[in-house]
């Protein structure tokens, strides 16, 4: 667990994307809550003045629900660019290593190919995913410091926006949402790390190119396009899974709803098969990285 430990933070300093892109929004965000105009919803915390509606007067529930929506969507904004990161991430773990031909160096050491594709994997699928949280949650709290600081110098209370209650609710909301997503991609994550160990050149191409020729014979020979359902089912199917509801809009779903639904999909075929997949991929990976050659 240790030597598992130590290939993770080895990760994080050679794949310095992972903590500088966050860290560039941060600042950008805290530039913005100083000098710029943010308006929040309901709640134009930044345009408080005399003569506009008095923030003492919205319902609790109401600032309750309008914290709720700013911390998803600035939490949902990080998660979004980590996306982008953990992918190219993923598609570059293992081939960087031969490229720069440091997988020299580490078969040298007493590190087994099992623990360094694991490394690969959870920085991928967890790591990643938690620095997201992490630096829209610190995000959040920003926006709502330079909020609080606005408001208490217009003469308004700089308490009201602040509510733990509701803050630690939606983090632990997306929280569980975010990692049980990640449980869904695991075997997509797996066939990029494959892609990144096999590909003499351009890892994307070689992740993508497979999926889309398969698709596109299918497509000629039998008119069907079940390869191109399947890679956009697992892309996507977790969050239509989870966020549609009747008529299609994530607004209908009753109170509650979305925790029956992530406690369905951990608990369904789809799942399980997703990663029975992903480890016959990791295996794969494992192997590749074990016997391909170390140069590109």
């Amino acid at each position: 667990m240790n030597t598992l430990t130590w290939l993770i933070r080895r990760e994080i300093w050679e794949h310095r994307a992972i903590w500088m892109v966050p860290a560039a929004i941060l600042v950008l965000l805290l530039a913005a809550s100083v000098t710029g105009h943010i308006a929040l919803g309901p709640l134009n915390l930044m345009e408080f003045e005399a003569g506009q509606r008095q923030l003492e007067g919205i319902p609790a529930e109401e600032r309750g629900l309008a914290v709720a929506v700013v911390m998803a969507v600035i939490i949902g904004f990080f998660l979004a660019v980590m996306s982008f990161v953990g992918t190219f991430y993923a598609l570059d773990a293992l081939y960087a290593d031969r490229r720069d031909r440091s997988v020299l160096f580490w078969k040298s050491m007493p590190v087994s190919d099992l623990e360094t594709v694991l490394s690969k994997l959870l920085t991928a699928a967890v790591v990643i995913p938690l620095v997201g949280l992490l630096a829209g949650f610190l995000g959040f709290l920003v926006i709502a410091t330079g909020v609080s600081v606005k408001l208490g110098l217009a003469g308004g209370s700089a308490s009201l926006f602040w509510m733990p209650g509701t803050m630690l609710q939606v983090l632990a909301t997306m929280t569980g949402l975010v990692f049980t997503y990640m449980l869904w991609l695991l075997p997509v994550i797996a066939w990029l790390m494959l892609a990144s160990a096999w590909a003499p050149r351009a890892p994307f191409l070689w992740a993508s190119l497979p999926v889309f020729a398969a698709g596109t014979l299918e497509n000629l020979a039998f008119g069907s396009e079940r390869v191109f359902e399947l890679a956009g089912y697992r892309l996507m199917g977790a969050p239509e899974r989870l966020f549609t509801g009747p008529g299609g809009d994530w607004r209908t779903l009753a109170e509650g709803e979305i925790f029956t639904r992530v406690f369905g999909l951990l608990a369904s075929p789809d799942m399980w098969l997703g990663w029975v997949a992903a480890a016959g991929l990791i295996a794969a990976t494992i192997w590749v990285r074990r016997y391909r050659e170390e140069s590109i």
